[in-house]
C-alpha cells in the first residue's frame, strides 16, 4: 500500500494477490478494523485474506511482524539489532519475505527472511545497504531463527 492515504483507495480492487505487505496502520484501513488487541488483529488479518490475498505480511515496527494465510496466523517479535536508518526497512522486509517464499522450506521463513533483510537494511545510513547480499541474508536468517520465536496464534 506504501502509505495510509493510498491504502484507503484499495477498497475497490478485485484482489487476487499472493502477498500484501502493509504496516499496521495500512492494514487497519484495508480491513476496516482497529487492531488494538490480539483478537482484533487476527480478525483484521483474516478479513484481508478474505479479500483474495493469499498471504498478509503485516509489520508493526518495534512490535514485530505478522503473517496470515491459509487459515493460519503467526507473529514474530522484532529483531532489536543496530539501527542507523529505518528508511527502506519496510521495502527490504518485503524483498526478504519474497525471497523466503521462493527459497524457504516453511511459510514462516517469510517472516525470518523479512526480518533478516530489514535488519541488514537498518545497519546502513543509506536507504539501500550496499553490503546486502544473498549470502549475508541467508546467514542473518539462520541467526534470527536461533533468537526469534515465530509463534502460531
Amino acid at each position: 500500500p506504501v502509505s495510509t492515504s493510498k491504502a484507503g483507495t484499495l477498497d475497490e480492487i478485485n484482489w487476487s494477490e499472493e502477498i500484501l505487505k502493509p504496516n499496521i496502520l495500512e492494514a487497519e484501513i484495508i480491513s476496516g478494523i482497529r487492531m488494538d488487541s490480539l483478537e482484533k488483529t487476527i480478525e483484521g488479518l483474516k478479513r484481508i485474506n478474505g479479500l483474495g490475498i493469499c498471504w498478509v505480511l503485516m509489520t508493526d515496527g518495534a512490535n514485530g511482524a505478522w503473517l496470515s494465510g491459509k487459515g493460519r496466523v503467526y507473529r514474530c517479535p522484532a529483531f532489536l539489532g543496530g539501527k542507523k536508518n529505518v528508511n527502506g526497512a519496510g521495502d527490504a522486509f518485503l524483498a526478504g519475505a519474497v525471497y523466503g517464499r521462493s527459497n524457504g522450506r516453511f511459510e514462516t521463513d517469510m517472516l525470518y527472511y523479512g526480518h533478516a533483510a530489514a535488519s541488514i537494511a537498518m545497519e546502513s545510513s543509506k536507504t539501500v545497504n550496499p553490503e546486502m547480499s544473498v549470502e549475508m541474508l541467508d546467514k542473518r536468517m539462520e541467526e534470527l531463527k536461533r533468537c526469534l520465536k515465530v509463534e502460531e496464534i
